[in-house]
């Protein structure tokens, strides 16, 4: 390893470690949140199968949607945090903190694997780190399940990359990984179906094109992400979060519209958050 190689390694080293400081700094207030009355009595403070003596694996498991969420995985977390903190709420926050810590570091890496420059990837996970549009996910115990699935979702982004660059027989190692990540992204919180769109997009940035090459690659996570599509929708409807309105009878297609164009917006101009933002009625 030459000179230069092992100076550009270290630099990028520097640059996680002040990237991860940075982020984790960010978060800090975080940790003296406490509980809140929204959803963090069904996911942890009442919910017997979190606080136990011992971990409930095959309960959790074969737990219904909670609030409208299957997400087995992220209650798991919550068993685990049970054991070393009981009902400690400094400690699940501090979970939720460092594992998006390592998200943000993730996404350095993956933009790195990507062959972009280390200022873009440096810039990328910045803003990963410290855009205001996360404080929600990372500050609210019962969201969890956010930072955690985008965990497995990263994980398993970074092994494709590497599958990729893998030849003949270790490549499906990388394979195997890549499916199993993608499993327990799913089980942390079922919209990781987006997945095999991130990897279409990962692909055209690598190869400056579309090809048809990945496609039977991606076939096995594509029924992945369709069996994740039928268990949001199950949970969903399940809790008779999904229904008619009749005051917006096409709201299916419409709120869909409006929250889209909505997170574009406080991307650019994270201006006056709130906890809830209310679809907008006649009267507004």
């Amino acid at each position: 390893m030459t000179d230069k190689k092992k100076q550009r390694i270290a630099t990028c080293w520097l640059v996680a470690v002040g990237i991860a400081l940075a982020t984790f700094l960010c978060f800090i207030p975080s940790l003296y949140n406490g509980w809140t009355n929204w959803d963090d009595p069904t996911y942890v403070l009442q919910n017997q199968l979190v606080i136990s003596d011992t971990v409930q694996w095959s309960a959790i498991f074969k737990q219904d949607q909670l609030l409208g969420i299957y997400h087995p995985i992220t209650l798991i977390s919550y068993a685990l945090d049970y054991q070393i903190w009981e009902l400690d709420a400094w400690g699940y926050h501090l979970t939720n903190v460092l594992v998006h810590v390592l998200n943000t570091l993730l996404v350095f890496l993956v933009f790195r694997k990507l062959g972009t420059s280390l200022t873009v990837a440096t810039i990328v996970a910045l803003l990963f780190g410290i855009h205001p549009m996360h404080v929600e996910s990372v500050t609210w115990i019962s969201e969890r399940k956010d930072v955690l699935y985008v965990f497995f979702l990263l994980l398993a982004w970074l092994s494709y990359l590497k599958f990729r660059s893998t030849v003949e027989m270790k490549r499906w190692l990388w394979y195997g990984l890549i499916l199993l990540l993608f499993v327990l992204s799913i089980l942390s919180k079922p919209i990781a179906f987006v997945f095999p769109i991130v990897l279409v997009l990962s692909d055209y940035l690598q190869d400056k094109k579309f090809t048809w090459r990945s496609i039977p690659n991606n076939i096995p996570i594509g029924i992945l992400a369709i069996i994740a599509i039928f268990i949001a929708q199950w949970g969903q409807s399940d809790s008779d979060s999904i229904g008619f309105n009749a005051d917006h009878p096409v709201s299916t297609f419409f709120y869909g519209s409006y929250n889209l164009v909505f997170y574009f917006i406080k991307v650019l101009i994270p201006a006056n958050l709130s906890i809830f933002h209310p679809f907008p009625t006649n009267d507004s």
